[in-house]
């Protein structure tokens, strides 16, 4: 309903007869026809307003819907202590099978400009990386490397790293080591820091404070 137009409209409710608005608000009185102005008048402009969006929505949801299809498939499966020893052909076998279903969320991010991050969980780390390097910072970082070697092949870059453990000794390790790694490597990539799993009220706020504090602090 626009400006300068009678405002009586119609509306059906549900199954039942046809309610004059107008004519009701009357009725009730003019704060409650004020109401009803309103509620038709935003009510047309909300909807031209999704009309006009209608595209851009659809193209969001799609992209969300490849997102999420393509995050569950991605995830590294925890160690289930099914193979002990791997090969270097076997160990070569899984990263290929990781990247073909890792590429497809890489080339959603850098379609849609979107930020990953490559996360390592120390109590989840895979059978492949447990025969490695053992349930270590080490192999932490080696994880969150696989995963990382394939953004750059692919050109991508938009992503940070997480190395999470819930023994804060063992989370200051990890981002160090991967951190002495990228220097080597040559790379320069963001970090979220964080204690997994820290607790709640003075034990978490400590576990924090050891585990981010240590990071934060500036070398002499």
């Amino acid at each position: 309903m626009r400006p300068g137009y009678s405002w009586c409209a119609k509306a059906k409710c549900g199954e039942g007869a046809v309610i004059v608005l107008g004519d009701l608000a009357d009725a009730l009185g003019s704060n409650v026809k004020m109401i009803f102005r309103y509620m038709t008048f935003y009510g047309e402009f909300l909807g031209e307003f999704l009309q006009s969006e209608y595209e851009q929505l659809k193209e969001t949801a799609t992209w969300a819907q490849g997102m999420i299809g393509c995050v569950f498939s991605v995830s590294d499966r925890r160690a289930e202590f099914e193979q002990l020893e791997y090969t270097d052909d076997d160990y070569q076998k899984e990263l290929e099978d990781i990247e073909k279903v890792f590429v497809p969320l890489v080339e959603k991010c850098k379609k849609y400009g979107r930020a990953m991050g490559i996360g390592t969980n120390h109590g989840s780390l895979s059978d492949r990386i447990m025969s490695y390097f053992g349930d270590s910072p080490r192999g932490m970082v080696e994880s969150a490397f696989e995963f990382a070697r394939i953004c750059r092949k692919l050109d991508f870059h938009n992503f940070v790293f997480s190395m999470k453990a819930s023994n804060p000794v063992i989370m200051v390790q990890a981002y160090r080591l991967l951190v002495a790694e990228m220097y080597v490597q040559g790379w320069d990539y963001p970090l979220h820091l964080g204690v997994t799993e820290a607790g709640e009220g003075e034990d978490g706020r400590m576990k924090s404070a050891i585990g981010i504090g240590t990071l934060l602090q500036v070398s002499p």
